[in-house]
């Protein structure tokens, strides 16, 4: 699972939009109640990563795996508004 939209970016003090990013999570750490994820924005042909975000969140251990916890939770913040899974 993954996600892509088009990120938004600061890079040398000025905006860069990476068109078609890929979007994916790359690891998670938690405890009952709270999880640490970094996730890679990354270029759509090659996936390379070109930038690398770290998320707190609340979480639980019932229902969905914390990977799809991860998205779902992606899905409400502003940045990711317009992200599609793929």
């Amino acid at each position: 699972m993954a996600l892509t939209q088009d990120f938004k970016t600061q890079a040398f003090g000025q905006e860069v939009i990476i068109k078609d990013s890929y979007i994916r999570v790359n690891s998670v750490y938690w405890d009952k109640h709270h999880a640490n994820t970094f996730v890679d924005i990354c270029d759509k042909e090659s996936k390379a990563t070109l930038n690398n975000i770290q998320y707190s969140f609340d979480a639980t251990l019932e229902g969905k795996n914390f990977v799809a916890q991860v998205y779902d939770y992606l899905k409400t913040l502003p940045e990711f508004a317009d992200a599609i899974d793929c």
